[in-house]
C-alpha cells in the first residue's frame, strides 16, 4: 500500500544511474532528471530496501579470497546457509569464499562478510533482516531465515560492482507468503528447470514454490499404491527429495498439489467405474464421483502415500471448477439429501468431500489448501475454516474475497486478471504484463468478474500473494520460453509483495531489476550459440497485444515476436548479463518493421553509445556489424516501415569474433526420403555462408536406432559468400513408419564449439493403407461419450463426433462422397475404435494412375496447413500445400464441405451444441505417371488440446 502511494508521485530514484532506463525512447519523462547517485545512495535491491541510513565506510570486495564468517553460538542454525551463500557469491564473483566459524567481531580485518542471529530484530517478523556496512559486512536476522534473505541483498548489491556504501539496511517483507505455482501438472518440468527457478525465487526473496503435480493432462509424481495414473513423464521420488532439499537450502518451501475431485482425467483414465455419472448416464472423465466409497479410497490412498513425502507444513488438493451445471449429476443430490435432509443439494456432498480430504491432510500435520471456488455453494455443508483458499475468480460461485474472511478463511491473492499468464490461451487473456500488474494492481484487489472485490490493506487473514503459469496448451512454449516469460513479472510481484517504498512505477523498477540481474548461477541453454541475449532479461516500452511478450525477443525462436503500438518512440532493452565488447547484432524483423532505428549500448542505463542508426530499415533479417562495449543493448524505433506498429522476433548479440549463426544456413535436399525394404535413400546436406570469412565446420548425423547413416559426421570448409555440401546415405528402416536423422553443423569460435544449424532428413516407408496407420478415435455414440480408447480424445479436449449426429447427416460407416470423379469414403469401421490418422509426416501406399488424389480430412484447434508429397514410380516427387479446414470452425470461401453436424459429444460434459464437418481437399497429380506413395505434412505427433492437428478419414485416387 505504502509503495503505491510512492509510485503515484513525481520521484527520482535513490540511485540515479539504474533511473536512466526510463530516459530511453519510448518511456515516460520524468518530471525532474534523474540526480546522480550522491553519498546518500540506498543500495539497489529487487525488492527495494525498507530502511537505509548512510554511515561507516564502503565496503570494497577485494582480490583474493573472501572471509565469510559465523558467529560459533549461531553454526548450528547457520553453517549450511553461510555454505549456500559461499556457492553463490563465488559463482558471482568469481572469488574463492572461506566459510569460517569464529568469534572475530567485524573490523578485523579488510573485506570480511559476517553472519549472525540476533533475536530482538524480530519485530518486523521472522524474516527480517539488517545489513550493517562499515569496512565489512555483517548480516544479522531473528532467524535464519531472516539472515538468508539479507545475504540475497547482499549479493544484488555485489552484482553491480565490488562497491557496497557504507551505512544500515534494515529489511523486511510485507506479506509473508510469496508464491509462484507452475503446472506440472499439463506439462512436464525437468529438475534442472525447477532448480533454477527454486534459485531465482529465493534470489528474489520468495518463499513458497506451489508446484501443481496433477490435472486432466498427466500425473506427474511416482505413486507405489496407484502406479497405473503415473503418466510416462514424471517425477520419481527420488528428484522428488533431491528438490525439496535444494528447495530447503534456499529457504524455499514447496506446497504440492493434486488435484481433487475435478481435473482427474488422467489418473480416471484406467478407472471409469470411479467417474461421476450424469443424469444420462455418461461418465465425465474429469471428475471423481465423490459419493462413491470407492473413489474415497483411492483418494486417500494416494493422498496417504504422498502427503508424507513432503516435509512443508501446507498440502494443496485443488477444489476448482467440478461442474458448472450442479443439476446434471442427480446422484449428488440423492446422497447430499440421504445424508444431511431433504434441504441439501449437490454442492454439499462435494464440500462433504473436500471435509474428508480437510481430516486426511491434518492426519499428517499439515493444513489443506484448496481452490477458492471449492469451498462454496453448499447449502448443509460449509468448507472447514481451517482450510486456506487461493482467492483465483469469482466467475465460480460469485462469494467476495472479503465475505471469505469474514466467515474466518485465510486466503492468498490469486487474482486470475492480473496474476495468471496461460502461454497459448489467447491473445488478450492470461498474459502477464509486468508493467500492467506493477503499475495498474495491488494486493487489495482481486478477481472481479461480478463487480468490486477488494479488501482492506493488509486484511486479518491475507495471507500474501500468488503468481502462476498454467499449460492449457502444454506445447505452446518451451520449458526456457515460461522461465523468460516470468522474468520480469516475478520481480514485479517480488516488489508487491515486500511492499518498501519505491517510487518511479515499472520503468523504474524494471532499471533496478536490470541492475541485479539473474541469480548468480543463473546459465543459459545447454550448449553454446554465443548468443549473449539469449534468455535475458528484457523491457519494452509497450505492448501493442498482451501475448507480445518481451521475453520473446530473447527466447531463440523467430515463430515468438515482441509487438508495440503505432506511436513512436518504442524501445526494448536486453541486458546481456555482463560488460562485452560487441562484433554483431542480429534483429529479425516481423511485418511491422521499424525503417528507422538505431542499437545502443550502455554499462550503466545513463550513457548510451550508438552502435548502429538509419533511417532506411527494409526489415526482414539484420546482421549488423557492431564495434562498442556495454552491459545493456537498446533497440530504439523512431519510424514505422509499415502502417502497422512495431514488431521484432528476435534480438540476438554475439561478442566481437564470435561465429554468428544467423549468417549460415543448413538444408538437407530431399527434406523427406522414401525407402523401400532393403534399399538405400539419399540426401546431399548444404551448408551457407553468408559471412565475409570462410569457415571450417563439423557436420554429423544422429542416427536413431536401426538406421544406418554413411558417412555419419564430416568436415567441410564453407567459403565467404558461397556453400558446400555433401552427400549421405540412409539405410535400415524395415518398419512403415518415419525415421528422422538430425543433421548438426558446428564450427570452434572463442574456444567454444558452436552449433550452427542443423537440418532434419526422414527417412519415411509407407504403410500399405492408411487404415494401417489409423491412431486416433473420431466418434463416440450419445450414451457413451468416454468410451475406453478414446484417451484425450479426438481433439485432445475430450471431443469427438456424434455417431448419431452423422447418421442424420447420412454419414455412416462406409459412405461414400464423389467429388469431380473421385470417390472418398467415411472409414468403414465401428464406432469407438481408430478410424483416422494424426498427421505427422507418415507414408502410405497408393499404387495407380489418375489425375487427381481425393482426401477425407479435418483439423482440430485448426486450421493445419503442411506439405503433401506425391512419390512416382520413376523417383520422381511433387509437393502440394493444403490448409485444412477446422472442424468446428466456419470454413474459408471455398471450401467443400462433405457432411454438416448440429452438435458433438465431449467425455467431460456429454453434447455439446456445436456444429462439426467433414470436408474434401484435392492433390493434383501427373496422369501420364504412376503414384506410388502418398507422403503426409508432419502437423504433430498426437492430437493436443490448443494446438494444431490434421486428421485424415480416406484416401482415394482418380
Amino acid at each position: 500500500m505504502f509503495s503505491h502511494f510512492l509510485r503515484s508521485t513525481p520521484a527520482v530514484l535513490a540511485f540515479g544511474a539504474v533511473g536512466l532506463l526510463l530516459a530511453a525512447p519510448g518511456a515516460a519523462a520524468l518530471d525532474q532528471p534523474p540526480r546522480p547517485p550522491g553519498p546518500a545512495a540506498a543500495p539497489v535491491t529487487v525488492p527495494a530496501l525498507q530502511v537505509w541510513r548512510p554511515g561507516g565506510r564502503d565496503f570494497v570486495l577485494k582480490p583474493g579470497t573472501v572471509q565469510l564468517q559465523v558467529d560459533p553460538r549461531d553454526a548450528d542454525e547457520l553453517a549450511g546457509d553461510a555454505r549456500t551463500f559461499a556457492e553463490d557469491l563465488e559463482a558471482l564473483s568469481g572469488r574463492k569464499v572461506l566459510v569460517r566459524v569464529t568469534p572475530d567481531r567485524p573490523g578485523k580485518g579488510p573485506g570480511v562478510i559476517r553472519m549472525a542471529l540476533e533475536r530482538s530484530l524480530a519485530e518486523r517478523g521472522l524474516e527480517s533482516s539488517r545489513i550493517a556496512v562499515d569496512g565489512d559486512v555483517t548480516i544479522s536476522g531473528p532467524t535464519s531465515d531472516g539472515v538468508f534473505a539479507g545475504t540475497r541483498s547482499v549479493l544484488q548489491m555485489l552484482r553491480q560492482g565490488d562497491r557496497i556504501p557504507g551505512g544500515v539496511a534494515n529489511d523486511w517483507p510485507g506479506y509473508g507468503e510469496r508464491s509462484l505455482m507452475v503446472d506440472n501438472g499439463r506439462k512436464y518440468f525437468t529438475p534442472a528447470w525447477a532448480k533454477r527457478e527454486i534459485r531465482e525465487l529465493s534470489y528474489l526473496k520468495y518463499n513458497r514454490f506451489r508446484w501443481h503435480i496433477a490435472d486432466n493432462a498427466g500425473f506427474r509424481i511416482q505413486s507405489v499404491s496407484h502406479p497405473e495414473v503415473v503418466s510416462p513423464e514424471h517425477w520419481t521420488k527420488r528428484e522428488v527429495r533431491d528438490l525439496l532439499a535444494y528447495a530447503k537450502k534456499y529457504h524455499i518451501e514447496v506446497i504440492p498439489e493434486i488435484d481433487m475431485p475435478g481435473h482427474m482425467q488422467y489418473a480416471l483414465r484406467t478407472h471409469p467405474d470411479l467417474q461421476i455419472v450424469d443424469a444420462n448416464g455418461n461418465r465425465n472423465a474429469n471428475n471423481l464421483d465423490p459419493t462413491n466409497p470407492a473413489a474415497r479410497t483411492f483418494a486417500k490412498e494416494i493422498l496417504d502415500e504422498l502427503i508424507p513425502l513432503f516435509p512443508g507444513r501446507s498440502f494443496h488438493t485443488g477444489g476448482d471448477e467440478y461442474t458448472g451445471d450442479w443439476t446434471k449429476y442427480p446422484v449428488l443430490t440423492k446422497w447430499a439429501q440421504a445424508k444431511y435432509g431433504p434441504d441439501a443439494n449437490a454442492q454439499d456432498a462435494v464440500l462433504d468431500f473436500t471435509n474428508h480430504l480437510n481430516s486426511i491432510v491434518r492426519s499428517h500435520g499439515k493444513t489443506m489448501r484448496i481452490w477458492n471456488d471449492g469451498a462454496q455453494g453448499g447449502v448443509k455443508v460449509q468448507a472447514d475454516r481451517n482450510i486456506v483458499l487461493e482467492y483465483w475468480s469469482t466467475q465460480h460461485g460469485g462469494v467476495l474475497a472479503q465475505e471469505f474472511l469474514d466467515q474466518g478463511f485465510q486466503i492468498i491473492n490469486a487474482n486470475r486478471d492480473f496474476l495468471y499468464d496461460v502461454p497459448g490461451m489467447t491473445p488478450t487473456w492470461n498474459n502477464v504484463d509486468p508493467r500492467k500488474l506493477y503499475d495498474s494492481w495491488n494486493m487489495t484487489d482481486y478477481h472481479d468478474w461480478i463487480g468490486p472485490n477488494t479488501t482492506q490493506p493488509h486484511a486479518k487473514g491475507v495471507l500474501g500473494g500468488q503468481l502462476h503459469v498454467w499449460n492449457d496448451s502444454p506445447s505452446a512454449a518451451t520449458e526456457e520460453q515460461e522461465a523468460g516469460r516470468l522474468d520480469m513479472p516475478l520481480r514485479a510481484m517480488s516488489q508487491e509483495l515486500w511492499e518498501s517504498p519505491l517510487s518511479g512505477g515499472w520503468d523504474a523498477l524494471a532499471a533496478r531489476a536490470f541492475a541485479v540481474g539473474k541469480e548468480p548461477q543463473w546459465r543459459l541453454l545447454a550448449g553454446s550459440t554465443q548468443n549473449l541475449a539469449q534468455g535475458a532479461l528484457t523491457w519494452s516500452s509497450a505492448r501493442e497485444r498482451p501475448d507480445c511478450h518481451e521475453a520473446m525477443l530473447v527466447d531463440g525462436d523467430e515463430r515468438t515476436r515482441w509487438c508495440g503500438p503505432k506511436t513512436a518512440p518504442q524501445s526494448v532493452i536486453v541486458d546481456l548479463g555482463r560488460q562485452v565488447e560487441l562484433g554483431t547484432v542480429a534483429l529479425a524483423w516481423e511485418t511491422a518493421f521499424a525503417s528507422g532505428f538505431s542499437v545502443d549500448a550502455s554499462n550503466d542505463l545513463r550513457t548510451w553509445r550508438t552502435l548502429h542508426s538509419t533511417t532506411s530499415g527494409d526489415g526482414g533479417l539484420d546482421v549488423l556489424p557492431v564495434t562498442g562495449q556495454g552491459r545493456y543493448l537498446r533497440v530504439a524505433m523512431t519510424e514505422r516501415g509499415t502502417q502497422y506498429g512495431y514488431s521484432l522476433r528476435e534480438i540476438r548479440a554475439y561478442a566481437k569474433d564470435a561465429l554468428v549463426p544467423a549468417q549460415f544456413g543448413v538444408s538437407v535436399d530431399p527434406a523427406i526420403v522414401l525407402q523401400k525394404p532393403g534399399a538405400t535413400a539419399s540426401g546431399t546436406l548444404t551448408v551457407t555462408n553468408a559471412s565475409a570469412e570462410a569457415a571450417e565446420v563439423t557436420w554429423t548425423a544422429d542416427a536413431p536406432g536401426g538406421v544406418t547413416v554413411t558417412p555419419a559426421s564430416g568436415r567441410i570448409t564453407v567459403p565467404a559468400g558461397g556453400k558446400a555440401t555433401a552427400a549421405v546415405k540412409v539405410s535400415g528402416v524395415t518398419e512403415p513408419g518415419n525415421a528422422t536423422v538430425p543433421l548438426s553443423v558446428t564450427a570452434r569460435s572463442l574456444g567454444e564449439t558452436v552449433r550452427l544449424g542443423g537440418a532434419d532428413l526422414v527417412v519415411t516407408m509407407p504403410y500399405g493403407t492408411l487404415s494401417d496407420a489409423f491412431n486416433n478415435v473420431s466418434v463416440t455414440t450419445d450414451g457413451n461419450v468416454n468410451p475406453p480408447g478414446l484417451g484425450n480424445g479426438f481433439d485432445g479436449a475430450g471431443s469427438s463426433y456424434s455417431a448419431e449426429a452423422l447418421a442424420q447427416a447420412g454419414v455412416v460407416p462406409g459412405t461414400p462422397f464423389t467429388v469431380g470423379g473421385v470417390t472418398v469414403r467415411w472409414p468403414d469401421v465401428p464406432v469407438a475404435t481408430a478410424n483416422n490418422l494424426v498427421a505427422n509426416g507418415q507414408s502410405i501406399t497408393l499404387n495407380g494412375t489418375g489425375s487427381t488424389i481425393g482426401v477425407l480430412s479435418v483439423a482440430s484447434y485448426g486450421p493445419a496447413a503442411g506439405d503433401w508429397t506425391v512419390w512416382y514410380s520413376d523417383g520422381t516427387s511433387t509437393k502440394v500445400r493444403l490448409s485444412t479446414p477446422d472442424w468446428t470452425s466456419a470454413p474459408p470461401s471455398g471450401s467443400t464441405v462433405l457432411a454438416t453436424m448440429n452438435y458433438r459429444n465431449n467425455s467431460a460434459t456429454g453434447r455439446t451444441e456445436r456444429r462439426t464437418q467433414l470436408f474434401y481437399q484435392r492433390i493434383p497429380v501427373d496422369p501420364g505417371k504412376t503414384v506410388t506413395a502418398l507422403t503426409v505434412p508432419a502437423v504433430s505427433e498426437s492430437a493436443v488440446r490448443g494446438a494444431p492437428a490434421l486428421h485424415i478419414f480416406n484416401i482415394s485416387m482418380g
